[in-house]
């Protein structure tokens, strides 16, 4: 998946939307496995670990939702890893 995928207007406003139902069904006690086969029952195939991974992502958003790393400051970090032969040397796991 691409960003631009992510960046379709109506498919955020579903995601956002199922990553509510997500955790309304996580807050209300149900397990991955429940939360997994009702939306499975509507159609949309979410496994356990999907939900799992939905369920950690909500921990983690407010970690990175307090500033932005620019895409300037991203592009010139995998230009300056791709380009240091030392770091490359170190056994350092690139990519």
């Amino acid at each position: 998946m691409s960003v631009t995928d992510l960046t379709d207007f109506s498919g955020h406003i579903k995601r956002t939307g199922n990553i509510n139902r997500t955790m309304e069904m996580t807050e209300a006690g149900l397990s991955a496995y429940l939360i997994s086969a009702r939306f499975k029952d509507s159609g949309i195939n979410l496994s356990e670990d999907e939900v799992r991974t939905i369920q950690k992502y909500h921990e983690v958003a407010p970690k990175i939702s307090n500033k932005s790393l620019s895409k300037k400051e991203t592009d010139q970090f995998i230009n300056a890893v791709k380009n240091d032969e030392e770091l490359q040397s170190k056994g350092v796991p690139l990519f």
